[in-house]
C-alpha cells in the first residue's frame, strides 16, 4: 500500500499547474497509507503538499490543519529542512486569515532554521511570509527591507526571475498599491506579465494580469479595456479550477461594476464575498469591506448600510491589528458625520486617520483627508487654518 503514497504527494504538487480531481479521495487514501509507511519525512511532504493545494483554493483552516501534521512529522523526522518549510506554510495560511502576529512568528523561526542549514531557498519564502505580515501589520519599511532580503536569497540561489521572485515582486508591487503608488505598482506587474507572456506559464500570468485589472479600475482604464482582461482571467483560473482566485476576480469585477455606477450589483457582490472571505482570507474581505464603508462612493439611498458597514469596518481593522484599515475605516466614519453635518466629529475624525496616513506614507487617503478637512475649513469660515501636510 506505500506505493500509492507517492503517486498522492505527486498530485496534490502539481496543483501549482493542473486541476486536482476528487482531492478529499486523495487525502483520505493517503491518510490510510501513512498509518501503514511509517515514514515522518514522507508524512510531512505529503501534508505539506495537500496543505498547499487547499490554501490555494481558501481552505486556510484545513490548509492550516495539514501544515500542523506537517510539522509533527517533520519533527519526528529530525528534519530542519522539513520543519523550516512546514513552519513556513503554517505562517502563511495565518497571515491569509488575518493572524498577523502569529503567521510573523512562525516566519521568523523558520528563516532561523533555514539560516542554520543553509537553505536559501526556504529562507527567501519565510522572509517573503514575514514581510507580508510586517507589511498589513502596517510598518511598511521593515517589509521592503524584508522583501529585498527576500530576493537577495533567492538571486544567490539562482532564482532571480523565477516564480517565486515573481511572488516577492507581486508583494513589492502591491506594498506600492496600498501607499497609492500606481505608477510603480503598474510597471512591476507590466513588466512581470511580459515575462511571464515569454515562458507560456499560464498561472503566473494570470496573477499579473489580476493585479494589473485591479490597478485599472482604480486609474479608469476604459471598462470594456478592463473586461477583455476580467474575461481572460476567468478563462485562465477556470481552466486551472482554482476557486480562490476566481472568486477574487468577482471582486474586481463587483469593483468595476461600483465604478460604472452599477451600484445594486456592486453591493450585493461585495456583500456575499465579504461574507465568503471573512475568516477565511483576510485580503479580500478587507478588499469588500473598504468599499462597502466609503460613503464617497455610493448613491444617498445606501447611507444607513454604510454607516453600518464602516462600523463594521473599524472593529474588524482593530481585530486584525492592521493600520491601514483602522485609519481608513476612522475616515469613512469621518464621511458619515460630515454628511450629517457634525462638522466638529468629522474634523476630529479625519485628522486622526490625517496623522496615520502621513506616518504610513500613503499618498491617496492622505489627500483625501486634506480635501475633506479643507472642506469644514471651508464650511466654518477659517480657511486659513487649513491643513497643508
Amino acid at each position: 500500500m506505500t506505493r500509492l503514497c507517492p503517486p498522492c504527494l505527486e498530485e496534490f504538487k502539481s496543483s501549482v499547474s493542473h486541476p486536482v480531481f476528487q482531492p478529499q479521495r486523495l487525502l483520505d487514501q493517503a491518510i490510510t497509507c501513512l498509518k501503514e509507511c511509517s515514514d515522518p519525512a514522507l508524512e510531512s511532504n505529503f501534508y505539506q503538499s495537500a496543505g498547499y493545494y487547499h490554501q490555494s483554493q481558501n481552505n486556510n483552516l484545513l490548509s492550516e490543519e495539514l501544515f500542523g501534521k506537517a510539522l509533527a512529522a517533520a519533527q519526528i523526522s529530525g528534519n530542519i529542512v522539513l520543519q523550516s518549510r512546514a513552519l513556513l506554510y503554517i505562517g502563511l495560511p495565518n497571515w491569509k486569515i488575518g493572524n498577523y502576529v502569529m503567521g510573523q512568528h512562525h516566519a521568523s523561526e523558520a528563516h532561523r532554521l533555514d539560516r542554520l542549514s543553509g537553505n536559501l531557498y526556504h529562507e527567501g519564502g519565510a522572509l517573503w511570509v514575514d514581510a507580508l505580515c510586517s507589511r498589513d501589520l502596517g510598518d511598511y519599511d521593515v517589509a521592503i527591507k524584508l522583501l529585498a532580503r527576500s530576493r537577495n536569497c533567492l538571486a544567490r540561489c539562482g532564482l532571480a526571475g523565477g516564480r517565486f521572485d515573481g511572488d516577492v515582486m507581486i508583494s513589492l508591487a502591491d506594498l506600492h498599491l496600498l501607499k497609492s503608488e500606481y505608477s510603480e505598482a503598474y510597471q512591476i506587474h507590466t513588466n512581470m506579465v511580459q515575462d511571464a507572456a515569454l515562458t507560456m506559464d499560464k498561472r503566473t500570468h494570470g496573477f499579473y494580469l489580476l493585479n494589473i485589472a485591479q490597478i485599472d479600475v482604480i486609474i479608469g482604464t476604459p471598462a470594456h479595456n478592463v473586461q477583455l482582461k476580467i474575461d481572460e482571467l476567468k478563462e485562465i483560473f477556470t481552466a486551472l479550477q482554482n476557486l480562490g482566485v476566481e472568486q477574487g476576480i468577482e471582486l474586481i469585477s463587483a469593483d468595476l461594476s461600483l465604478r460604472e455606477g452599477n451600484h445594486a450589483h456592486a453591493q450585493s457582490a461585495f456583500r456575499t464575498y465579504f461574507n465568503i472571505f471573512l475568516g477565511n482570507n483576510t485580503e479580500y474581505a478587507l478588499y469588500a469591506i473598504e468599499r462597502l464603508a466609503d460613503l464617497e462612493r455610493w448613491e444617498t439611498q445606501y447611507f444607513d448600510t454604510t454607516f453600518v458597514w464602516a462600523m463594521s469596518y473599524l472593529s474588524y481593522g482593530f481585530k486584525l491589528k492592521n493600520k491601514l484599515a483602522l485609519h481608513k475605516a476612522v475616515a469613512c466614519i469621518g464621511q458619515i458625520y460630515l454628511a450629517q453635518h457634525d462638522l466638529a466629529t468629522a474634523h476630529n475624525l479625519f485628522t486622526v486617520a490625517l496623522e496615520g496616513f502621513v506616518q504610513m506614507g500613503v499618498h491617496h487617503d492622505r489627500a483625501r483627508c486634506l480635501l475633506y478637512l479643507g472642506n469644514i475649513a471651508k464650511q466654518e469660515g477659517n480657511v486659513g487654518k487649513v491643513d497643508n501636510r
